[in-house]
């Protein structure tokens, strides 16, 4: 499969679930007035299941990605690898997975119940990155039980695969452009910002800053009844020159823990 045809596939789906993502877009394109490029986009999944990072890197192959670095969030009890594509003017790609055996047993249940019910050889195509879920429809009370120990889980586990976010590259845009800018723009037009860590992630000395809306609610239905719950959100990164005059093309742990936040229902909207 071709990375245009690969994203533009995962943009009509992730749209569905970030209903501010072509606002965004819009502000952007007319305040800059040039097309907008995709820094890198995410995904969730769950470790030691048929759509394990494991089993979905081969699929990634497919459309010409090969593993870049990898990461760990120990509080967050997850696992990540970057990606990045043989055209590197292609955007990055970052997936995570949790360790799910490090919750709580409760919810080790629940997350069992769903991973028994995913066929084995559920990944075969690059598609499964927009397939939404391969199980039955949790419950409210297990979605409540789950954020309870992990906000991650809970989103996974009500939403599937789907781009988590996709990231609109600063540097891409005019050269006065700058993450400070960038955050006043979204405040000056109402979008609501994950402030986890603070607004801004990352300093110039990590070579990385980074911002993100908060994910609008979206509803959601589940087994027993429909919910609103947080849906995708909409990142912003400005990359820095390393010493050999190279743009930065890793991420930053600090920043990238606070950014998985984005998805929090607690956080004010």
């Amino acid at each position: 499969m071709q990375a245009t045809v690969f994203f533009k596939n995962l943009w009509d789906d992730y749209v569905k679930l970030a209903p501010q993502a072509e606002a965004i877009q819009h502000l952007f394109s007319t305040t800059y007035a040039c097309p907008i490029q995709n820094d890198h986009v995410a995904f969730r999944t769950f470790a030691r299941s048929p759509i394990s990072i494991e089993k979905l890197q081969p699929l990634l192959a497919m459309v010409g990605y090969q593993p870049y670095d990898e990461y760990h969030f120990a509080e967050k009890k997850l696992f990540a690898k970057s990606y990045a594509h043989t055209d590197p003017e292609q955007p990055l790609v970052f997936l995570s997975e949790l360790n799910w055996w490090d919750l709580h047993d409760d919810c080790q249940d629940i997350i069992g119940r769903i991973l028994q019910q995913i066929p084995d050889d559920t990944a075969q195509h690059p598609d499964i990155f927009w397939s939404s879920t391969h199980w039955p429809k949790i419950s409210w009370q297990d979605y409540l039980l789950l954020e309870s120990s992990s906000e991650y889980a809970a989103w996974l586990s009500a939403h599937g695969l789907h781009a988590n976010h996709f990231t609109v590259s600063i540097n891409a845009l005019p050269k006065l452009a700058n993450i400070t800018e960038i955050v006043k723009l979204l405040h000056d037009n109402n979008f609501a910002l994950n402030v986890a860590g603070g607004e801004i992630k990352g300093t110039k000395a990590d070579l990385l800053m980074q911002a993100s809306t908060l994910a609008p609610e979206i509803v959601v239905d589940f087994a027993d009844a429909s919910h609103p719950i947080p849906g995708c959100y909409y990142e912003f990164a400005e990359r820095l020159p390393d010493n050999q005059g190279n743009l930065f093309r890793g991420f930053v742990p600090a920043s990238a823990n606070k950014i998985f936040e984005s998805t929090d229902r607690n956080q004010k909207r």
